[in-house]
């Protein structure tokens, strides 16, 4: 009689890594009857090598034969998901362009754990069925950044693996100076990241305001709504800078900016099936894969 024993492996792969209101919801929602121009979406279907099977959208079992009469299964987990829940469709992490009768120009997600928009400053996402809207504007003090140009869409300016999933918007704020001698200009740069499982929104300082610095979100919800937001900061060379938040905003006080190394990055962030997009896994069962996560990674459990 023959035995057969089966061993799992399970390998980690690291897929991306470091470099992912008050606003009536009925009105965020993009209208599609009036539509002018459109992109065309390009959905593909994932292609997997012989003996290769997905199992969910972060994992692919291998079995390879060996020569002793055992059978061995490799599991290969990405830290981000690579298809939708139909184990199929590869997401994709691009902006497609529309445009309707009035001009209004519409950028919108195309494969993705969630369904995400964007109009002006206005972003909305769709996730399990229920909506989230923000519109936020910026300012140093008392006084409001200004919008210089924006939305376009950009190469990643983190990761050229990804060129063009990222919205960027500029900002900018004259500071000091009198009749317009000796005054400063001090921009941000916002950004939208299109991940995957996650959209990664960051504004980035580049010089001292003179003062604190505020994200007045403008957000809404709807009820049930079951995404998840994180927020930090941290400056050129790495170091933390205090985020304070509420469903108002983002406070970053002037005292925490003090010492700074510009530019400083400050991101709000959404994710749905994933992490917060600085390293990613979700599941229902990772015990056996706690011990190959490096220490300085996030890991969370649902």
């Amino acid at each position: 009689m023959v035995f057969f024993k089966v061993k799992r492996i399970v390998s980690l792969v690291l897929g991306v890594l470091l470099l992912g209101l008050g606003i009536p919801l009925a009105l965020c929602i993009p209208s599609t009857t009036s539509v002018v121009h459109a992109d065309t979406p390009v959905i593909t279907k994932e292609v997997l090598s012989d003996g290769v099977v997905r199992v969910n959208p972060y994992t692919t079992e291998t079995t390879l034969a060996s020569s002793l009469g055992s059978t061995t299964v490799q599991d290969t987990i990405s830290l981000l998901p690579t298809t939708l829940s139909d184990l199929k469709t590869k997401i994709v992490c691009e902006w497609l362009r529309s445009t309707d009768l009035d001009g209004i120009t519409t950028l919108s997600t195309v494969a993705n754990t969630y369904s995400a928009s964007v109009t002006g400053t206005r972003v909305s996402i769709q996730y399990n069925g229920t909506l989230c809207v923000w519109d936020p504007t910026i300012a140093t003090g008392s006084t409001d950044f200004s919008l210089y140009y924006g939305p376009v869409v950009v190469p990643d300016p983190f990761n050229s693996n990804y060129p063009s999933n990222t919205v960027e918007w500029k900002y900018h704020c004259d500071m000091g100076g009198f009749l317009g001698i000796g005054t400063r200009t001090v921009t941000v740069i916002r950004y939208l990241r299109q991940i995957e499982g996650c959209l990664y929104e960051c504004y980035v300082l580049d010089s001292d305001p003179g003062s604190g610095f505020t994200i007045y979100q403008g957000y809404s919800q709807e009820s049930g709504f079951t995404g998840h937001f994180t927020v930090g900061g941290r400056d050129s060379k790495n170091k933390m800078i205090p985020v304070s938040y509420n469903q108002t905003g983002k406070y970053v006080l002037e005292n925490s900016l003090k010492g700074a190394s510009y530019p400083v990055i400050i991101d709000p962030t959404f994710y749905s099936t994933s992490s917060d997009c600085y390293a990613a896994v979700m599941g229902t069962n990772w015990a056996s894969v706690w011990g190959l996560i490096p220490l300085n990674m996030v890991l969370i459990l649902n």
